[in-house]
């Protein structure tokens, strides 16, 4: 999974939304059709790291756009984007988000 970016941070009590951006893998005519978010931790500790998503991830073709909420002060996630399209190909964005006590939504 070569495609990484990092999402600015979140402050541990504002709710967020970031945004998976898949323009640059889909192929010309490819939308995108469903999409799911998997979450882990990358550093620090977190028991349920998957409480940190706020519903279900929302496709507006070329992106997907995921809402968290709460998280565990100091904790980096690791936050896997999996979309199927309308060629039935899958394709998947991983982001790096931390949970900064400071950090502005």
């Amino acid at each position: 999974m070569g495609n990484r970016v990092i999402f600015a941070a979140k402050p541990l009590t504002e709710d967020v939304e970031r945004t998976f951006d898949f323009t640059s893998i889909l192929e010309e005519g490819e939308e995108l059709a469903a999409a799911t978010v998997e979450v882990s931790v990358f550093s620090g500790t977190d028991a349920s790291p998957s409480a940190i998503l706020a519903g279900d991830p929302v496709v507006d073709s070329p992106r997907v756009t995921q809402a968290f909420q709460a998280g565990v002060l100091g904790t980096t996630y690791t936050v896997l984007c999996f979309a199927g399209t309308c060629n039935d190909q899958l394709h998947s964005l991983a982001a790096y988000l931390s949970v900064l006590k400071g950090a502005s939504a």
